[in-house]
């Protein structure tokens, strides 16, 4: 059974509690939870690493706009992709572009 809580805290206390499930890369409230259960029941929930990427299932659409338009600038694929209705950041398209290039090193996700 699962139970939802929902706290209040200092800005400067969530900020850590961030630092440290990204450090870990798993969410926030997976880190509370594994905490949680380790001081109150004394074994630790297994966190995994779960991607966040392909949310909407058209990253091997955008991959194929991206080879088949390879020489455009970032923000023209960008663009481009947007027309399609594939919503990416700069930060992705480059990466998918360099990784189709067989150039440059991918980005941790």
């Amino acid at each position: 059974m699962m139970v939802s809580i929902v706290v209040s805290m200092p800005a400067d206390l969530a900020n850590q509690l961030q630092s440290l499930a990204r450090s870990r890369r798993v969410s926030c409230s997976a880190f509370v939870r594994d905490t949680l259960s380790l001081a109150l029941c004394g074994k630790p929930v297994k966190l995994e690493y779960q991607p966040r990427g392909n949310r909407d299932g058209l990253e091997d659409a955008a991959r194929v706009y991206i080879k088949a338009n390879i020489d455009l600038s970032v923000r023209a694929l960008e663009k481009g992709l947007a027309d399609l209705g594939i919503t990416r950041k700069k930060t992705w398209v480059s990466d998918a572009r360099s990784a189709i290039r067989g150039c440059g090193a991918k980005r941790s996700e």
